[in-house]
């Protein structure tokens, strides 16, 4: 929206850009290159409350602040909706648990991309990994295990993130 001229305001709840995936010297990185490009970045907000009249929008902060907006873009991440497989008796932890081979605690049921908690040789425990490059992965290594060509799903996962010219690319945990 900034690079299109309009002013534009990022509000995160938390105390710093993408604090889940980044250093908090990267998210100064990106903080700045965002207040660079004239967007008002405000963190440690959270907004309480969204109403709308006449086709703006505003934005009500839990410190009483109203931000007022003609389009919101809301980024939450998720949740991992399990509650069909607890209720089919198949084990969750903040997600499907799956084997190495991606199958549940059924063989015959196979779970794969952001509900799925693995194994990861990289990982102490159980991952969960939300990136569309993982589900792609691990739909094909299902796909490999369900005709019999089971192997360890192993792939290091990346992640990227394109913000103005800056791209960013992780690859590991």
């Amino acid at each position: 929206a900034a690079t299109l001229g309009r002013n534009t305001t990022v509000l995160e709840a938390t105390d710093r850009l993408m604090g889940r995936v980044v250093s908090p010297a990267l998210s100064a990185y990106y903080r700045d290159l965002h207040a660079g490009h004239g967007v008002d970045v405000r963190l440690g907000v959270a907004v309480t409350e969204l109403a709308g009249a006449g086709g703006q929008v505003t934005g009500v902060c839990g410190d009483g602040t109203v931000v007022p907006a003609d389009l919101v873009i809301i980024g939450i991440g998720i949740v991992p909706n399990d509650d069909l497989a607890a209720a089919a008796g198949l084990a969750c932890d903040r997600g499907i648990v799956v084997d190495a081979m991606l199958r549940t605690a059924d063989p015959g049921i196979y779970a794969i991309g952001d509900c799925a908690a693995f194994p990861h040789p990289m990982a102490r425990g159980l991952v969960r990994l939300e990136s569309v490059q993982n589900a792609v992965d691990q739909g094909k290594a299902a796909a490999d295990a369900i005709l019999g060509e089971a192997k360890p799903y192993t792939a290091v996962p990346w992640f990227w993130s394109d913000q103005y010219d800056a791209h960013l690319q992780i690859a590991g945990l």
